[in-house]
């Protein structure tokens, strides 16, 4: 269901980057549908650049918006070994990753579209990813009641897809 896309992707997400047992949350989520008036005119302002196709029928789509966190090792290869490229024993600790993430469920084409953006914690109060407007709430802005970073909503507001066949 729409309702559980969200928690659906994320758990998915953070499988395929092994993140740590137990060690992973969602924080916020939220579906906006495109058959919902409000919804619609929030999704415009969102994905402005996303233009639907029109073939005489209503294009319907659910986007499912969300922020979590996972702990993750960085340089663990999938055999569980370490890579070779990361012997640091510092660059094998646990750290935690933010996870911005945007489900684009196009109902008419059968299609999940999938946009995220993970965010690596600093311990830093001004890291670089701050400085791009990433690693901190403060750098970003409010959609609805959640929190996202500028990069992300940047990203959301220049997607689009220039070829529907793609989809057949």
């Amino acid at each position: 269901t729409n309702k559980n896309a969200c928690s659906f992707f994320l758990k998915d997400l953070a499988d395929a980057n092994e993140a740590l047992s137990g060690e992973q949350c969602i924080h916020n989520s939220r579906v906006l549908s495109s058959e919902d008036g409000n919804d619609k005119m929030e999704l415009g302002e969102l994905l402005s650049s996303l233009s639907m196709p029109t073939k005489g029928e209503d294009v319907y789509c659910h986007v499912c918006l969300a922020r979590g966190s996972q702990k993750v090792i960085q340089g663990k290869a999938k055999d569980n070994t370490t890579s070779t490229t990361n012997n640091n024993a510092n660059n094998n600790a646990a750290h935690w990753i933010d996870v911005e993430l945007c489900a684009l469920r196009l109902r008419n084409v059968d299609t999940d579209l999938l946009i995220t953006l993970s965010i690596p914690r600093t311990d830093t109060i001004m890291g670089e990813e701050e400085e791009m407007g990433v690693g901190s709430t403060a750098a970003g802005a409010v959609v609805g009641e959640e929190q996202y970073s500028d990069v992300f909503r940047k990203i959301l507001a220049s997607f689009n897809i220039r070829d529907w066949s793609l989809f057949g």
